[in-house]
């Protein structure tokens, strides 16, 4: 996985009411920082980690 830093593309976000709760104790509980977090999630969703990858082909 790549290192996002301060140079990274940055985006603003809105999220609906509850889930930066949600996403602030999935980081905690990862160990994880809320970026780290998010940044995670979004790139199982899209198909970048080898997880998603092999499960795909698995299909």
């Amino acid at each position: 996985m790549n290192k996002t830093t301060r140079k990274s593309d940055q985006f603003p976000l809105r999220l609906p009411d509850g889930l930066r709760d949600r996403l602030r104790a999935a980081a905690e509980e990862n160990r994880r920082s809320m970026n780290a977090e998010i940044v995670v999630h979004l790139e199982r969703a899209v198909g970048n980690t080898p997880e998603k990858m092999e499960g795909d082909a698995r299909s």
